[in-house]
Order: C-alpha cells, then sequence, then structure tokens
C-alpha cells in the first residue's frame, strides 16, 4: 500500500471534533511521571463496542481519533481491527505507544497520520529507571522497533508522522537538549540516514502521586534560557517543538501561584491569592464543544485530561462527566453535549491542569 492518502489532520479547533479514546489500561510500564496509579486492575472494552462508538461519532462530526491515554492500546486483542476500521471510515488517526509491541505497531502503520511515541531516555539503564520496567532488553527492542518502522514507513512512503515524546521533570530537564543531539546520532548510526521525526517536549501533568518530580522555578528558567539559545539553530527548530514550549514554559512560570499548592498536598488553599481572584470568574472552558473522551471503562467526558483520573476523584464529582456508554446515551450526548457549567475556579483542584491549556475562553473583558 505505497503513499496512501489520509484525511487531513484537523486543529484542535478546527471543523472535525476530536475523540481520545483508551482502548486498555494495560501497560508493561511503571512510569515515575505517569498521571494514573499502578495499582489499577485490567480493564478495556470489546472490538464490538468500540466500533459502534467509532460509527455513531463519526456520524456527529468526529473526524480525529486519538488512541492511547491510560495504557498501551496495542496490549488490546482487536488493535489492528479498531485502527483499520477507524482509517475506512474516515478518521485522521493517531496512536500514542511506548513501542514494545513492535510488531503489531507495524501493521497499522497505513492507516496512521501521527505515531507518537514514549522515549524519554537514550540509554538502557536511564530508560528502565524512567519507565520503571524490568526487561533489560526494552531499551533495545524500542530502538529496534523504531529502525523497523521509520524504515518500513520510508521504504512503502507510507503517509504517516513519527513524533518522539520527552517528559520534563526535575531529574530530565538539564538533559533535554542533549537528548536531541543523542538521540538522532544513535539513529544515525542505527539506520545511515537521518531520522524523518520530530522530538516534542512535555511537562508532566501535577498529581499528589507524582508532584514531588516536578521542576523547581529555578530548573524552569534554565530551561527557557537553554531553549531560547537553542531555537537559533534551525536545526532544533526544524526537529523539535522549542518554541512552543518556551511559550508554555514561561506560561508556567507565570502561573506559579496558581500550580504550586499541588507541589504541596491535594486540597489547595490559595483561594486568596491575587493570581487566583484576578482569574476566577474570567474563564470558562471551552474543550466540551469539539473534544470528548472516553476511557477503558467506556466512561465519557468532555475533557481531553478528566480531572477523575487525574484525581482519583469520584464521577459525580467532576463536572466533565456526562456517563458511561452503556447507558445507552452515546449518541444523545454526541448530538447534544450536556453543556455542564464550567467557570473555571482555579483554586479548586478540578482546574489545576486546565492552568495552560488552550481551550480556554475569556467570559469577561
Amino acid at each position: 500500500m505505497n503513499a496512501m492518502k489520509h484525511p487531513k489532520t484537523p486543529g484542535i479547533n478546527g471543523r472535525d471534533k476530536r475523540l481520545l479514546i483508551s482502548l486498555t489500561n494495560a501497560c508493561p510500564y511503571r512510569c515515575v511521571f505517569c498521571v494514573y496509579l499502578h495499582d489499577r486492575q485490567p480493564a478495556d472494552l470489546p472490538a464490538e463496542a468500540w466500533l459502534d462508538i467509532l460509527k455513531e461519532a463519526k456520524r456527529h462530526g468526529f473526524g480525529f481519533l486519538e488512541i492511547g491515554s491510560q495504557g498501551e492500546p496495542a496490549l488490546h486483542p482487536d488493535f489492528e481491527k479498531i485502527i483499520a476500521s477507524a482509517y475506512r471510515w474516515g478518521y485522521a488517526v493517531e496512536v500514542l505507544t511506548n513501542l514494545q509491541e513492535g510488531k503489531r505497531i507495524k501493521k497499522i502503520l497505513p492507516y496512521l497520520n501521527l505515531l507518537t511515541i514514549n522515549l524519554n531516555a537514550t540509554d538502557a539503564r536511564e530508560f528502565r529507571d524512567i519507565h520503571g520496567i524490568k526487561r533489560r532488553d526494552a531499551f533495545k527492542n524500542a530502538l529496534d522497533s523504531l529502525k523497523d518502522i521509520l524504515d518500513l514507513a520510508h521504504r512503502k512512503k507510507y503517509a504517516v508522522r513519527f513524533k518522539i515524546n520527552y517528559v520534563i521533570t526535575k531529574n530530565t530537564a538539564a538533559k533535554a537538549i542533549s537528548f536531541v543531539r543523542k538521540f538522532h546520532r544513535i539513529l544515525l548510526e542505527r539506520m545511515g540516514r537521518p531520522a524523518d521525526l520530530s522530538i516534542h517536549f512535555h511537562h508532566m501533568l501535577l498529581t499528589p502521586h507524582n508532584h514531588f518530580l516536578a521542576p523547581d522555578k529555578e530548573q524552569l528558567r534554565r530551561l527557557i534560557n537553554e531553549f531560547r539559545i537553542a531555537a537559533r539553530l534551525p536545526f532544533f527548530v526544524r526537529t523539535t517543538n522549542v518554541l512552543d514550549f518556551t511559550k508554555k514554559t514561561q506560561q508556567i512560570l507565570n502561573a506559579r501561584t496558581l500550580m504550586g499548592p499541588l507541589h504541596r498536598n491535594t486540597m489547595p488553599n490559595d483561594t486568596n491569592s491575587k493570581v487566583v481572584k484576578r482569574l476566577n470568574g474570567l474563564m470558562t472552558c471551552e474543550a466540551w464543544k469539539n473534544n470528548l473522551f472516553i476511557d477503558c471503562n467506556g466512561d465519557i467526558f468532555g475533557c481531553l485530561n478528566p480531572t477523575r483520573i487525574l484525581f482519583g476523584l469520584p464521577a459525580a464529582d467532576d463536572p466533565t462527566f456526562y456517563g458511561n456508554v452503556k447507558d445507552g446515551r452515546l449518541a444523545q450526548i454526541l448530538k447534544t453535549p450536556p453543556q455542564p457549567a464550567m467557570d473555571m475556579d482555579f483554586a479548586n483542584r478540578f482546574w489545576k491542569a486546565c492552568v495552560i491549556c488552550g481551550l480556554k475562553k475569556r467570559t469577561q473583558p
């Protein structure tokens, strides 16, 4: 299948609505920065349920499908069938993977617009420390799979883009710039040609069980300075998200009064801070208008990073929770989203992860 044509990838605010699904919560990794608790019970919906969901969502204007979030999607028994069906129905498909199931990933390459890979390290020891995986060959396996996948896509001329994730923690912040150079050098040695991919830096989402890994203010300031220097090099601008990441890092520094309480406890008490007073009542969430998240249990949310998962809160307490697909209300939810009360109180833990989300609207001048 050569030079396959894909649906145009819609923007976050484009006409096509964005559907994020978690096929399963099974994962061989125990990443130190993961927002999901590691002692969760295995869960996934059968293929028939997912196919019904995708058909219904497509009828209601959802055109972009992102598969990942809670676990490694390639561990779902019908992984290939679900993705091939989504492509056939006209979805632009993105998959997030750790590449430990490389053979299964190769089978779905023709159907993808984007394959995002969690790597975060350039040597085996660091890889095991970050990802908490016991397999000693896990790093080699990921690199071997990546080489095979890049070679296959190049040979077959598949229209899939590749993105490597690098999550910034207090332990990895100082290595971010060197990661780009080392990683491209490793692939050049293995492939004999430059790799056609991009590296994206991400800030970790803070939760009560991982907050101790967050970089401090001084680390973030150093990071901004290093990235501004790197942005002078065309290679970094072309192969990374250095410009956007620098902007988001500055936003986090500006909002440190809001993010700070997560470093200390799970129940912030900064309701009197000047920043909170200035922002409260001025913002409302817009995510629910064009986005939907369905987790591996079939729970439906109007947010791509639902606070119920981030903080382990009861579904009834989450303003973005709509119900479960087993309730038989999915078609109605897709047709007319419940329009929950989304006024954002940044002193409330529900909205902590939303500080730098772009899907906010200023409701007052």
